[in-house]
């Protein structure tokens, strides 16, 4: 089914689940943003009708296993761009926790693009700003991909803060600042371990790592794919409530791969 026949199903209808599945298994063409252009997001459409039919499904679809990699990126870029006005506290803080396995699980490569994709969109609010600063500051492996990957990161960096204050707080934490009022306000509030994130800051503006000093993109865990018997009898179900049964498994699969904090 092309992308254009299932967004119809999508519209006015209960959300056809094991199409829209088919879709995110099968379809990985990658995001693409050309210099000076604007994103290349070809079913762009689909996924904002998916959103908007199944809201507190949708966002949950990249823990089903064997989805494209693509597919599990292009809805992590419509979580961090979609506004999160109005939503009760609880479904936040599992938002929060689904990004965190997201930006770690994802091939990183991924998962900056999207990112930068998000400033093309001109997209930003408190929960986008704490997921950027987090991947570049606190992913596991932070600093191989700064070397890899900096002015991009940069960029990132940048688009979360604003590049004035991005650029403020690396120069006050250059001179060693570790906790002025200036840095907690505008960058440590975003993060859990400052100490080892401030020293990341400076390598984003510090000079260039030498020839054959940048390593490639680390590669990403597998924890997605892992096999999962609670999710395989409804992912083809289609009973009228397969919808809910999906998202409460999958809200059950969240819990498993990052617990409530105490």
């Amino acid at each position: 089914m092309t992308a254009e026949a299932l967004m119809d199903t999508l519209t006015g209808h209960p959300i056809d689940i094991p199409a829209l599945l088919a879709h995110l298994r099968d379809h990985d063409r990658p995001l693409t943003l050309p210099r000076g252009g604007t994103l290349c997001w070809d079913d762009a459409e689909l996924h904002h009708t998916a959103h908007a039919s199944a809201p507190r499904l949708y966002p949950l679809l990249p823990l089903v296993p064997g989805l494209a990699a693509w597919q599990r990126a292009r809805v992590l870029l419509g979580v961090l761009a979609a506004s999160q006005a109005g939503l009760p506290d609880a479904d936040r803080a599992d938002l929060a926790r689904l990004t965190a396995v997201l930006t770690r699980a994802l091939p990183p490569g991924h998962v900056v693009t999207a990112l930068l994709a998000l400033r093309r969109l001109r997209a930003n609010h408190k929960h986008t700003t704490r997921a950027i600063l987090r991947f570049v500051l606190e992913h596991p492996h932070a600093d191989a991909l700064i070397a890899a990957r900096r002015a991009a990161l940069t960029d990132c960096f940048e688009h979360a803060l604003g590049a004035a204050t991005a650029r403020g707080c690396a120069r006050r934490a250059a001179a060693g600042d570790t906790g002025s009022d200036y840095l907690r306000r505008r960058l440590l509030r975003f993060l859990t371990d400052p100490a080892t994130a401030l020293p990341r800051v400076t390598a984003l503006y510090g000079p260039p790592p030498g020839p054959g000093a940048v390593p490639a993109d680390p590669p990403a865990p597998g924890t997605l794919d892992a096999r999962d018997d609670r999710l395989a009898a409804l992912l083809h179900a289609p009973a009228p409530d397969a919808a809910e049964r999906l998202r409460r498994a999958l809200r059950a699969r969240l819990d498993d791969l990052h617990p409530h904090n105490p």
